[in-house]
């Protein structure tokens, strides 16, 4: 347990600081993929390098963001293609789409819309809980009855 902690500790500390950079001529980022080892290789790619770009939302039950995923290609032979994903969280997210939007339109690539809001999607979360909530108090009911009549019947 002791060395899992310690590992955690020197990951946190071996981070990159700035893990995604863009610029006109087109992106710098850190590869994530290698991090087990404390190993984050930087690459750097032109906006033609970028492959796919794709956005989802991520609901979770103390928060809710946006998570966009870029592929791109670091290099032709061997096709190595790599991604990295910024989250609406991280400083910066609404121009990085902007950016993204302004080179990928001459890419001919799609690129998802900032939104303009909160979330949406929060109408449909008490029913979630409301439904988790009975299904934990039939669950709940169903064992304290199992307890009660092994009681009765011992």
């Amino acid at each position: 347990m002791s060395g899992a902690c310690v590992w955690w500790a020197l990951y946190l500390v071996s981070l990159p600081a700035i893990k995604v950079a863009l610029d006109p001529s087109g992106i710098e980022f850190a590869d994530m993929s290698w991090g087990a080892f404390f190993r984050f290789p930087r690459h750097r790619v032109a906006w033609r390098d970028v492959i796919e770009v794709g956005s989802r939302r991520v609901v979770m039950r103390t928060d809710r963001y946006v998570q966009t995923r870029v592929k791109v290609k670091i290099s032709e032979v061997p096709l190595a293609i790599r991604g990295f994903s910024v989250t609406s969280k991280d400083p910066g997210y609404r121009a990085f789409l902007q950016m993204l939007s302004d080179h990928g339109q001459a890419a001919a690539i799609p690129v998802p819309r900032a939104q303009s809001g909160p979330i949406e999607g929060r109408a449909a979360t008490p029913e979630i809980i409301s439904s988790k909530q009975w299904f934990f108090a039939y669950l709940l009911l169903i064992l304290v009855g199992a307890v009660f009549g092994w009681f009765l019947h011992r």
